[in-house]
């Protein structure tokens, strides 16, 4: 019975495992393809910062990156 139960719980958690990759998976692949709508979107509509459709509410916003060079320099 010990035994069933240990190879039960090995069982599960490869299961678990594998089905957290799957979805990091699914994550990522939705990401890439909303910034690829967006992309798309803002080229056809380049001033349009809100597009709506029967089912969803899209909207994007321009924004700057800020490029740290060496963080040691920062307030902790």
């Amino acid at each position: 019975m010990i035994e069933h139960l240990r190879g039960q719980a090995a069982y599960r958690q490869q299961h678990a495992k594998r089905l957290t990759e799957l979805a990091c998976s699914d994550a990522g692949r939705a990401d890439a393809l909303e910034d690829s709508l967006v992309l798309v979107l803002t080229k056809l509509q380049p001033s349009a910062t809100r597009f709506s459709f029967p089912h969803h509410e899209l909207s994007s916003r321009k924004s700057q990156a800020v490029e740290i060079e060496n963080e040691a320099l920062l307030d902790p």
